[in-house]
């Protein structure tokens, strides 16, 4: 439901709530003060009906006349003389009607059972389309009671309310109507300018940075507009320093590739000298052959990683690698660490034969350990499993360090992101370790899995593809 709609019925409910309660309050008190007057009018005429045959009674006792109905009856008919043709009066005596001008459908039981009992109040009562009020009085004369009993008509203050009623309700449709005329047009202005913010925003996600809504208005909307024209200014300002950052980070690990090959140049170079030296033939032969493994490893690395910047999946050559192959280079790697003997190395492998490229898979396993070996302060813990499960085999690198907090997972595959930025420099970390390893596993059509504890330690794996051929390049 739109803003506007929303507007238009939220306000027509209000204004219909308040407006009938308060019509229903101005009526009901209307009634009711119309009401009280009435039977204050009726009551006070009852008192003086009652007064009046009350002393004609006593003066006609007083001239000697006897208690009789024949007396009652002739001042009764006086009061009626004297008083309103509408007027209905009642004389009871012995629990009997002598004397009545009422309407014999006005009394049934129940006003009976109200005139013979105690009728220290009034009665109303509903006959046929008409509402009447009932008034009795004891009339004590000569150790005789005789009760008075007056019937008014009071249909006309009822009537009057349904008038007020059915008046209200036709004005309160009209002023409803006029109300929600005026709010649509009042709405339609008022949500205008918003409107025009709701279009500029769908075009700036679109792409098209440059828009900018230009609502002057001094009230909040245009405070709005101007917020999210500065918010917009923000955003394109930004994205061109992300593209401009982006392309220096291209820039920087295209030259970071590039000048990793005069190292390696000097490192081949050298491991040939070693290896034509005199002295410990055998020592000096196991550490030239590792450093120019190393060396020709890295330079492979280099020309492939340079791929890597220039597209998003390089196309490699998958071929069938041996697991025990990887596990005797791991622990080549490892070699230089464990004369340590302060770490815990475990480098266990299922025998099997996986598909993929085998430099890279060592590149990726050697960024994990060595991310491990960083995160660790005192007990370096270091352990590489790999086993079959089904059509895939696992290998999962689990280190025993500081771990990583749950927000940080989603961030630490970005390039370049480091979670302790003073740390990592000294450490010598460039923050792309893991972005390479997820990139590698990406070509391998797999995704890093990392599962971590804080101050208990860190487990990366990836899934690789099972080959059944034997005939490996590695």
């Amino acid at each position: 439901m739109k803003f506007a709609t929303k507007l238009i019925l939220g306000t027509t409910i209000i204004i219909t709530i308040l407006f009938s309660l308060g019509g229903a309050i101005m009526i009901r008190n209307n009634f009711y003060v119309s009401y009280e007057n009435l039977i204050q009018q009726n009551t006070k005429q009852h008192i003086l009906y009652r007064y009046s045959l009350e002393s004609g009674i006593r003066g006609s006792l007083e001239n000697n006349k006897d208690f009789s109905k024949d007396v009652i009856n002739e001042y009764m008919k006086k009061l009626v003389s004297y008083g309103k043709q509408s007027d209905m009066v009642g004389a009871i005596w012995n629990n009997e009607l002598i004397y009545s001008n009422i309407d014999e459908a006005l009394i049934d039981k129940e006003v009976e059972s109200y005139y013979k009992g105690d009728h220290t109040s009034y009665l109303v009562k509903e006959v046929g389309n008409k509402i009447y009020m009932y008034l009795a009085t004891n009339i004590q004369v000569s150790n005789k009671n005789i009760v008075l009993l007056n019937i008014y008509d009071i249909t006309s203050v009822f009537s009057e309310r349904e008038e007020q009623n059915a008046y209200y309700i036709k004005w309160f449709l009209v002023i409803i109507f006029a109300y929600v005329i005026s709010v649509i047009i009042f709405t339609k202005i008022l949500t205008s300018p918003i409107e025009k913010l709701n279009q500029i925003s769908k075009r700036i996600a679109t792409g098209n940075y440059k828009e900018r809504t230009n609502i002057k208005n001094s009230d909040e909307i245009g405070e709005l507009s101007q917020s999210f024209d500065i918010m917009a200014d923000s955003i394109e300002t930004h994205i061109q320093m992300l593209e401009e950052d982006i392309k220096k980070r291209e820039l920087f690990i295209a030259d970071f590739s590039h000048e990793l090959k005069t190292p390696m140049t000097s490192m081949m170079g050298y491991s040939k000298l070693l290896m034509s030296d005199d002295c410990d033939k055998k020592l000096q032969q196991k550490y030239a052959n590792y450093i120019y493994w190393e060396c020709k490893r890295l330079e492979i690395l280099s020309r492939k990683l340079l791929k890597l910047m220039e597209i998003d999946e390089l196309p490699i050559e998958m071929v069938s690698v041996s697991t025990e192959w990887l596990k005797e280079k791991t622990d080549l790697m490892m070699q230089p660490l464990l004369e340590n003997d302060d770490i815990k190395w475990i480098n266990e492998w299922e025998p099997c034969f996986i598909k993929g490229d085998g430099q890279l898979l060592l590149d990726l396993l050697k960024n994990l350990i060595e991310n491990g070996i960083k995160a660790s302060d005192k007990e370096l813990y270091i352990s590489i499993q790999g086993k079959k499960i089904g059509y895939v085999y696992e290998v999962s690198v689990t280190d025993h360090g500081c771990g990583i907090e749950e927000s940080e997972l989603d961030k630490i595959l970005n390039p370049f992101y480091m979670i302790d930025k003073s740390r990592s420099k000294i450490q010598g970390s460039s923050g792309l370790g893991l972005s390479i390893c997820n990139k590698i596993a990406g070509i391998h059509n797999s995704k890093l899995v990392i599962i971590s504890h804080i101050n208990k330690g860190t487990r990366i794996s990836i899934n690789l593809e099972v080959e059944n051929e034997e005939d490996t390049m590695y």
